[in-house]
């Protein structure tokens, strides 16, 4: 079956698998970056509109969330020129499957195809990409 499989990979896609499989984990990495940066963005505001109330010092939290949006911000355009590159669209919006998995749909080379998970594994993927970026940013601030 792997073998065929590649052969259908190689046609379709014009691609060996390992190709195939590093272009996929970019469109993922990609659509789990777009999602931390809306929790990321959706955190700033709640600083900054005084609705955070365990925080003493707010606006350090929301220097540290600015900070690790402007790096987010910089590995999305990086992708998206990538993307534009290669030929690679993106949905900006998700369907939900019967079995209530998340899908985004990507088109590479005149083929769709779908990628996404279920909710609970998406948002421990998501929550990983924010933990990320909020390091990053105070891995930075040390740095500087």
């Amino acid at each position: 079956m792997p073998d065929d499989y590649e052969q259908v990979v190689a046609a379709i896609f014009d691609l060996d698998s390992r190709e195939e499989d590093r272009l996929i984990q970019t469109i993922r990495a990609y659509i789990l970056r777009r999602l931390a940066k809306t929790v990321l963005t959706n955190d700033l505001q709640r600083f900054e509109a005084g609705h955070v109330k365990f925080a003493k010092f707010p606006e350090a939290y929301a220097l540290k969330i600015r900070k690790a949006l402007a790096l987010l911000s910089d590995d999305l355009f990086q992708t998206k020129s990538f993307f534009k590159k290669a030929g690679i669209r993106v949905s900006e919006e998700h369907t939900v499957s019967i079995s209530k998995d998340i899908q985004y749909e990507y088109w590479h080379n005149g083929v769709t195809g779908k990628i996404g998970g279920m909710p609970f594994v998406l948002k421990k993927e998501v929550k990983h990409y924010v933990n990320y970026y909020l390091n990053e940013a105070q891995v930075k601030d040390n740095g500087e």
